[in-house]
């Protein structure tokens, strides 16, 4: 990742470090090709493939970076906005409520007697904030999350449990 102004650009290296401009393949113009796949997870909205000054420098690999911001900026090229798969009551169960807040927040999700569930609260960087191991339970469950100690920001609340990984955001005042 770079910092550069007020964006977090991420270097795709999928032929290591070489420019992509010095891979003697064929490149036709006017056709895309898809150089990677970005898995998006349960409506988060955070990528941007950009062409901007500052990746249009060529000592910066030649346009070919991806704004993790997530805003709008002249110069995108494409914008992903993800939507919530409709009809899983996994998803239609996990609540975090109230949004924004300050002190608590209340995690309503699906419990599954037979699958050790996590709860983290996760920052843009990644790192777990939080984290608590979700009673085993079954049908609709709530706990309560301490915020106390969490600066304001921007967060992803994620519930882990099997191969399930399920995320809302969350605004801390």
């Amino acid at each position: 990742q770079i910092d550069a102004g007020s964006f977090r650009y991420q270097v795709f290296a999928g032929f290591g470090f070489t420019p992509l401009n010095s891979i003697s393949e064929s490149w036709t113009a006017g056709t895309e090709y898809a150089l990677m796949t970005i898995p998006v997870l349960n409506g988060s909205d955070l990528f941007e493939i950009v062409n901007d000054t500052w990746t249009g420098d060529i000592a910066n690999n030649g346009d070919y970076y991806i704004s993790l911001n997530g805003s709008d900026q002249t110069g995108m090229i494409y914008s992903i906005s993800t939507g919530v798969e409709m009809g899983d009551p996994d998803l239609e169960a996990f609540h975090v409520q109230p949004n924004p807040a300050s002190d608590r927040v209340v995690v309503n999700y699906l419990a599954d007697p037979d699958v050790e569930q996590v709860v983290e609260v996760v920052d843009a960087t990644g790192r777990s904030i939080l984290r608590q191991v979700v009673a085993r339970a079954n049908g609709e469950a709530r706990m309560e999350l301490d915020l106390r100690t969490v600066q304001a920001g921007a967060y992803h609340v994620v519930l882990r449990g099997g191969q399930r990984v399920i995320t809302r955001k969350l605004v801390v005042q």
